[in-house]
């Protein structure tokens, strides 16, 4: 597995957060061919992504289609983050390697499917913080 080094660009520089440990790993490089890749750094899912997923969505469609809440996730998966289908192959990505915005799209495509194809309701995050506010 390649290490993932984080920093900033700081007046058109790296500023790596741990360059110590990044002049440790390259030292073993010393003549090796290399490919370095940037990209702006997205946050995982956030906890409170995962708790409305796993306390409102799950149950819901769980409880529609008499699954245990394992069950539903993996077809949800299954059904959503499907990535590589190759003859009888087939590669699922995990809602741990999503970050916000890809979470955020993930819930929102099970919504819209569950509404369209099993007119199932499975409300917003912010409505149950109001409802919460409320109650």
């Amino acid at each position: 597995m390649n290490p993932i080094f984080t920093g900033r660009i700081v007046r058109g520089r790296v500023a790596l957060d741990d360059a110590g440990k990044y002049v440790v790993y390259i030292s073993h490089l010393e003549g090796k061919v290399i490919e370095l890749i940037l990209r702006i750094r997205r946050s995982k899912r956030s906890l409170k992504q995962n708790k409305f997923y796993w306390a409102v969505v799950i149950p819901i469609l769980a409880d529609h289609f008499g699954y245990e809440s394992q069950e539903m996730h993996s077809a949800l998966k299954f059904k959503f983050l499907r990535t590589h289908e190759k003859e009888e192959l087939v590669s699922v990505r995990s809602t741990t390697s999503l970050n916000t915005k890809e979470f955020m799209d993930y819930i929102e495509r099970i919504q819209r499917w569950a509404a369209t194809d099993h007119q199932i309701y499975i409300p917003d995050p912010n409505e149950i913080e109001a409802r919460e506010e409320i109650g």
